[in-house]
């Protein structure tokens, strides 16, 4: 068989699973290669050359409206990118198709498209939501489709990551957000008392935490990855990572979003630290020693698989 090779195909492994992206889009393409090829080739006719001229009344129009207006321009900077990367996958999706022919089949298209990764679907549709309701506001059309679209089930469990899902992450994170993996990996704290962790608590070889959840007092030695970043980072301000959660997070979202490793959370790290830790052959008394666990059971469920 001869292999095609189309621009802008990624593939991505999870597990025993295999995904197939757009590179820029995001959007998941078909397992079978002939649909596969056949998309992306469709997706990159859209996007060749320059962005074409917006027709009056389309989702792309639609869309350089809405970023024109203090709706958008007024959200948190953080915010603001997040939206936008959803909205380009909107664009790329619908962009010529006028705003009013959207139904509330076209919307559960759309969200399906990414029932792969489900908390990104969830994300993606509340952003079609806020703009279908701009649209309404501006007698676009007179109702939205996207209103009352169920949220898929995005699992509350935390999974551990790979060695090559840090990888990913690290390659695509600026310097603040690759400095706060760090402090979670090799801490395995919780995101909390990592953004609470000031200067005066290292010491140039360890890390002094009193845990907020317990109370639990801890000093954990650095390991050397962790002393080379510390060291290297400039100190501005009394804490380490200088951000408030909600400012953490949108900037964390957006590399996760950019690396496509929905699913993986800030709190698998912890997991991940633990995981490693016994896997390095420490025991119970030792991982508890670093990541504050008191509870037996609840240290057993982090180290599973380990």
């Amino acid at each position: 068989m001869v292999q095609v090779n189309v621009q802008g195909i990624k593939k991505i492994r999870r597990g025993k699973r295999v995904y197939w992206y757009h590179r820029k889009t995001g959007e998941r393409l078909p397992d079978d290669e002939a649909g596969r090829v056949a998309r992306a080739i469709e997706i990159n006719a859209t996007m060749d050359g320059p962005r074409r001229q917006a027709e009056a009344g389309s989702v792309d129009a639609l869309v350089e409206m809405y970023q024109r207006a203090p709706e958008y321009r007024e959200l948190a900077p953080g915010s603001r990118e997040l939206y936008r990367l959803h909205l380009d996958t909107i664009r790329g999706f619908w962009g010529a198709l006028p705003v009013a022919k959207i139904r509330r089949r076209n919307v559960l298209t759309l969200r399906d498209s990414r029932a792969h990764q489900p908390a990104t679907a969830n994300m993606l549709i509340k952003v079609l939501r806020v703009l279908l309701a701009f649209a309404v506001n501006r007698e676009m059309r007179p109702d939205n489709p996207a209103k009352g679209v169920g949220a898929l089930k995005a699992g509350t469990g935390h999974l551990t990551w790979t060695q090559a899902e840090i990888d990913r992450f690290l390659a695509l994170a600026p310097p603040d957000m690759v400095i706060a993996l760090k402090l979670g990996l090799y801490t395995g704290q919780r995101l909390g008392d990592v953004l609470a962790m000031s200067w005066a608590d290292y010491d140039g070889s360890a890390i002094r935490v009193v845990q907020s959840k317990t109370g639990e007092r801890l000093w954990i030695p650095a390991a050397k990855e962790l002393r080379r970043s510390l060291d290297a980072w400039p100190r501005q301000g009394l804490l380490i990572v200088n951000l408030k959660r909600p400012a953490f997070r949108d900037r964390w979202r957006k590399v996760i979003l950019a690396a496509e490793l929905d699913g993986l959370t800030y709190h698998g790290l912890r997991y991940t630290a633990a995981a490693k830790l016994a896997e390095a052959g420490c025991d119970v008394q030792e991982i508890a020693a670093i990541t504050g666990h008191r509870s037996l059971a609840m240290l057993q469920k982090y180290t599973r698989g380990a």
